[in-house]
């Protein structure tokens, strides 16, 4: 904004006006950009991870050797450039850095074009920006076409897409009337305001328009929490345990069929995590649980992959969890790291987290889950009464 507002006074080169199209339009593009990449990788990595799981519990009882072989194979053809460079592309670091370069390489595109460009030649400068425009749109088509297949219910897409092409019309808009309006008809502040109207709209898009969204959700969560046995601040009205075993969500978990078609469904909603970990804590209790004599160092491994994975701050797959049971995590592996823990510990601790995120999943997305067409679908195949 600064090198923009700045060109307006530098009136020694009338192609210094494209400052603001040039250098702030592509910027915010960018800016899109890193967080549509962010989206994307978020969702193919969490379909790989699907995908390798599903792959772990084909190959049960399958030769070591063939199950290398085939998933060599399938790992190759499912290492996109999102999922092989999924860490960088989600990390804020790596995301400041990207839009560093960026936006040097805007400002460098620019003192190129000032410089080597002629005024008086509208066809190499038309062609110079159209070249520079075209980098851009073919960024933001690919980005369009991976994001496709990301469920909307939180509205990520829709806030992205319109900012995306917000941006889009206010650079167009600035540029087309920099090179038809005579400058005597009030160029410059008819090319200046579709930059202020895009800046006014992307404001909109980013604030306005997800805390709208936001309002609307908020609603509807309390009146599906009414029906689901809560009060409107999500306070439990009955007892509620991830051990009833005639809740409806634990039915659709038990089935296989039904438990991939949630996955997809958090998956696309980037909130698999919730799904993964819950799975986690049941294959850890029915490791350990039920067994008289158990394997303390294995248990407390297996424990201590569980928290590095979902529960420590900014772990892989780190899981929105209550105070209390981050709390308790925390003092448990403590415990463990000193020695000084029981079974018992670990498992209350593990049966305390496999609660509250069985409660968190059946009243939050498994709500909106059950209004899909594809929970519709699984009842009437499964014979599921909805």
């Amino acid at each position: 904004i600064i090198l923009a507002v700045a060109a307006e006074f530098l009136e020694s080169n009338d192609i210094v006006g494209m400052t603001s199209g040039l250098i702030f339009g592509p910027n915010f593009i960018v800016v899109i950009l890193i967080r549509t990449a962010h989206v994307v990788a978020s969702y193919e990595a969490a379909q790989d991870k699907d995908r390798v799981r599903k792959l772990e519990k084909l190959s049960a009882g399958v030769p070591q050797a063939q199950i290398d072989d085939a998933s060599k194979n399938d790992k190759d053809k499912a290492l996109t450039f999102f999922i092989r460079y999924s860490t960088q592309i989600r990390s804020k670091q790596y995301q400041f850095l990207a839009f560093l370069v960026a936006c040097a390489m805007n400002v460098t595109i620019y003192i190129v074009f000032i410089t080597l460009t002629d005024p008086t030649d509208e066809l190499t400068q038309t062609i110079f920006v159209a070249a520079v425009v075209l980098i851009y749109i073919g960024a933001i088509i690919v980005l369009s076409i991976k994001m496709r297949p990301v469920n909307d219910g939180l509205g990520i897409k829709q806030e992205l897409k319109s900012c995306g092409y917000t941006a889009m019309f206010a650079v167009a808009g600035y540029a087309i009337t920099l090179n038809i309006i005579p400058e005597e008809k009030g160029r410059r502040e008819i090319s200046d305001g579709f930059i202020f109207l895009g800046i006014f709209l992307v404001i909109f898009f980013l604030i306005a328009q997800p805390l709208y969204r936001s309002y609307q959700w908020e609603k509807r969560l309390i009146e599906d929490r009414k029906l689901a046995g809560r009060s409107a601040s999500g306070v439990r009205r009955y007892k509620f345990s991830s051990m009833d075993s005639d809740h409806e969500l634990l039915t659709l978990l038990d089935d296989e069929e039904g438990f991939d078609i949630f996955n997809q469904f958090l998956i696309k909603e980037f909130s698999s995590e919730n799904l993964s970990f819950f799975d986690q804590l049941k294959e850890f209790l029915l490791a350990f649980e039920s067994k008289d004599q158990v394997d303390k160092a294995e248990m407390a491994e297996s424990f201590l992959n569980i928290y590095e994975t979902y529960v420590k701050a900014n772990s892989p797959e780190w899981v929105n969890l209550s105070g209390t049971i981050v709390a308790e995590f925390a003092a448990a592996k403590e415990r463990v790291a000193s020695g000084k823990y029981t079974s018992t510990d670990l498992l209350k601790t593990v049966k305390d987290a496999e609660r509250e995120i069985f409660g968190l999943i059946a009243t939050d997305s498994f709500l909106r889950f059950r209004r899909t067409e594809e929970y519709e679908e699984y009842c009437e195949v499964s014979g599921v009464s909805i």
